[in-house]
């Protein structure tokens, strides 16, 4: 079985740390777990997997202790994450898995949750779950990865054809594009994102309290980038880009009628993509794209990037030997 370690570091030095690591994303970068903590109560730990010596993987989970009675709650999500050294083998993820269940559920009794980072089998299995685990909740994460290794006119040509002509007449049209990180600029795009989700009754876990904190503490490399398509002197679009390790990622959008009607959505993604890949980033993550759940148009938006669909596991699960595990595990179970 693997050793963890808990190593001392601020935030920046932890999303520094894995960087590397295979599948990395935003959820397990420092600044989104003290996000999380500062606007949601969660306490985040993070951890390293020692074997023979060597550092072998990493995780950041999300602490809910229960009060007076001990135990509670430990989410590791999109993880845990091996280093890039070492081959993500379903053997090595298994051996995370059953480290973090000895330290999480049998020594300290919480129930333990965690989505993992690996691919899904393919065909899916339905009834197997890793030793010590069981399954919950639906199938895993689902989107689209673009490699940004491909030239520009590789990553052009591999546009379905409606979106690369909407592209071009969004290109013709002469839209005033800027991007920002900070300021009126990144002020415009969250005010005019805050009204498109309440305008649409839009439930996201990317809400803009979200975005303002975690853009705080990012390192001024990572910073959450916003492009912005005015048209006639009027705001018609936005969109935003996280960035992290190798990987870039579409995290929020904002659109008007007369932005859709224009290609906005279509410049702004085409500008950020070649941006990533100027930047050295490996890919690009189009954010969601799961053929059950993304609401059809966006996903045909999506799908137009000629991405590579892929699938995560199911999440898993493991209860705790503290009294109230069950209890913990009711009430996640009925939030999620």
């Amino acid at each position: 079985m693997l050793r963890i370690e808990f190593p001392v570091g601020d935030d920046n030095e932890w999303t520094d740390r894995v960087a590397t690591h295979e599948g990395l994303s935003l959820l397990q970068c420092g600044e989104y777990g003290a996000t999380k903590a500062a606007l949601d109560g969660w306490r985040v730990e993070r951890g390293i997997f020692i074997a023979n010596g060597d550092e072998v993987g990493a995780f950041q989970a999300l602490i809910k202790r229960l009060p007076i009675f001990g135990g509670g709650l430990a989410w590791v999500n999109r993880g845990p994450l091996a280093l890039n050294a070492n081959t993500d083998t379903i053997e090595n993820h298994n051996k995370m898995l059953a480290a973090l269940k000895a330290h999480y559920a049998q020594q300290l009794g919480y129930y333990l949750r965690i989505a993992p980072n690996i691919p899904a089998e393919d065909p899916p299995a339905e009834t197997t779950a890793p030793m010590g685990f069981a399954l919950a909740g639906s199938d895993g994460w689902a989107s689209a990865i673009i490699d940004l290794t491909q030239s520009e006119e590789q990553l052009r040509a591999a546009l379905r054809g409606n979106w690369r002509s909407t592209l071009n007449k969004a290109e013709r049209a002469g839209m005033k594009i800027r991007t920002a990180t900070e300021g009126a600029g990144f002020d415009e795009f969250v005010g005019s994102y805050q009204s498109f989700i309440d305008g649409r009754a839009i439930t996201t876990s990317v809400t803009p309290a979200l975005i303002e904190n975690l853009q705080t503490r990012l390192s001024p490399e990572n910073k959450l980038s916003a492009y912005l398509a005015h048209d006639n002197g009027k705001l018609v679009a936005g969109i935003l880009i996280a960035r992290f390790g190798q990987a870039a990622e579409y995290l929020a959008a904002s659109s008007t009628d007369a932005g859709r009607r224009a290609g906005a959505g279509q410049i702004l993604l085409w500008r950020a993509i070649l941006d990533a890949k100027a930047e050295g980033r490996m890919r690009f993550d189009v954010g969601g794209m799961d053929p059950d759940l993304t609401p059809p148009g966006i996903f045909k938006f999506k799908q137009g990037l000629g991405g590579t669909p892929y699938r995560l596991a199911r999440e898993i699960e493991t209860l705790g030997g503290h009294p109230l595990s069950r209890l913990v595990r009711w009430r996640v179970r009925r939030a999620r």
